[in-house]
């Protein structure tokens, strides 16, 4: 039997396992002091765990110790006999540090590129002056609203197609954007970015260096959201082009468009990318359009069940046209929740009809 935590987080004081070790059919009461520290965790990277909490506890259930025992009653009882001594602490998160981290829109290749790309305007047309100025004092987050995030993304693509393009690679072997990051990064690395070998290539002929491998990107973006959104860069959203349309599984993929109304939702403007927390995904070479999506968001309270959140991408119902069909799209894309209800009461109290089932 296990002795664990109470607390979210509190720092072990002093434990006393002596009334625990003394009950008959107790064969053993192990913590960290008698037991070995070996640390492991889900890779090498993450090698930070071990078996019994030593000097704090960081969440509710957090072994502090067991008892081997001749039978779990046994056993059970001598973890009640174990005194443990907490200083209580402030939560590493709380519910608000999680829907935060749930919405968090920042764009890693971000912090890399805006500096090259807002280093000089000399060579820019007034309108693409104008998009290479919203980036500047951008926060990098994709909120559905930022015009700054409309133009970097572009951008990014138009890097990515043209940089695998000139690599030779067949366009159905496109790096997906989790691998493109990682490609970007090590290319650039300390130093900055030497496209030397894949900047005239193919798909940029005459292109000699990363500046102008950059330069060619950014117009060719800024030229695509003209095309898409107008002439003024002022006015475009993130969420104007990054949409996410919900399909219903059957009849929403049917082939035919007034069927496929009747049962599909959408389009709607959303926040976040690919690779982003906030993964709402979209594929470069096919374009903005929401992909694949985190469908569910869910904050379970440990120490209060009934305080847990949720919200998944449309709403409990299968039926088109009943109102909670789609009543969740909103809340989800703007990553709000509603309440996961836990005991009866919550339920009763939320209810807004009873089913009886008469046999």
């Amino acid at each position: 039997a296990l002795l664990q935590s109470p607390h979210a987080h509190a720092r072990i004081l002093r434990i006393d396992t002596s009334r625990a070790e003394k009950l008959p059919g107790v064969a053993a009461v192990l913590t960290a002091a008698n037991s070995p520290q070996t640390k492991f965790g889900v890779s090498p990277a993450r090698y930070d765990e071990t078996v019994f909490c030593i000097d704090k506890v960081r969440y509710i259930g957090d072994e502090i110790a067991a008892v081997a025992a001749v039978d779990l009653d046994t056993a059970s009882e001598a973890v009640g006999l174990i005194r443990v001594e907490y200083e209580e602490l402030k939560p590493v998160l709380s519910v608000e540090d999680l829907q935060a981290i749930h919405g968090d829109d920042f764009h890693a290749m971000a912090p890399i590129f805006v500096p090259l790309l807002t280093a000089t305007e000399a060579w820019m047309t007034p309108n693409q002056a104008i998009a290479a100025d919203l980036l500047s004092g951008w926060d990098y987050q994709n909120r559905l609203d930022s015009a700054p995030a409309a133009v970097f993304n572009a951008f990014w693509r138009h890097l990515l197609l043209q940089l695998f393009a000139n690599m030779g690679v067949p366009e159905d072997y496109f790096p997906e954007q989790s691998r493109s990051f990682a490609i970007l990064q090590a290319m650039v690395a300390d130093t900055g970015w030497d496209c030397a070998p894949w900047c005239d290539g193919p798909g940029t002929p005459g292109i000699a260096d990363r500046d102008a491998f950059l330069r060619l990107a950014f117009s060719e973006g800024v030229l695509e959201l003209e095309s898409l959104l107008g002439k003024n860069p002022t006015r475009w959203t993130w969420g104007a082009v990054h949409t996410a349309t919900f399909r219903n599984g059957t009849l929403g993929e049917s082939g035919i468009a007034p069927i496929e109304a009747l049962f599909n939702r959408g389009p709607y403007a959303a926040a976040g990318g690919a690779s982003i927390v906030n993964a709402t995904g979209w594929d470069y070479v096919e374009g903005y359009q929401v992909v694949s999506v985190p469908s569910e968001r869910m904050i379970v309270n440990l120490a209060n069940l009934p305080d847990s959140l949720m919200v998944h991408t449309t709403g409990q119902s299968g039926h088109a046209y009943h109102p909670n069909y789609a009543d969740m799209i909103d809340p989800w894309r703007l990553v709000e929740y509603r309440p996961m209800l836990w005991t009866r009461e919550q339920s009763e109290s939320s209810a807004v009809g009873h089913l009886t089932l008469v046999p």
